[in-house]
């Protein structure tokens, strides 16, 4: 799989909600790491590592809870993954 396939591959897993937290958080720190090192991608960084925030949230609770629910947690987790793909 090509690496830029991974953030699309990642997204649609999310979607059909069959991702567990632990799994996203590899996949996300993974990303980070590959891309970490490339000059001229710095907003890329920044999305995914804002994914990885709304990642950690997304999979707990309480943290959900306070930032509105689930769903609109999870719409920010996906619009950050979304645009990666940019």
């Amino acid at each position: 799989m090509k690496t830029q396939e991974r953030p699309k591959l990642l997204t649609e897993k999310l979607k059909k909600g069959s991702l567990s937290g632990d799994d996203m958080a590899r996949e996300l720190h993974e990303l980070l790491h590959v891309f970490g090192s490339v000059d001229g991608v710095g907003n890329y960084r920044e999305k995914i590592n804002g994914a990885i925030e709304w990642a950690d949230i997304y999979f707990s609770p309480q943290k959900s809870d306070r930032h509105g629910g689930r769903e609109i947690v999870r719409a920010s987790l996906l619009q950050d993954s979304g645009q990666r793909r940019k």
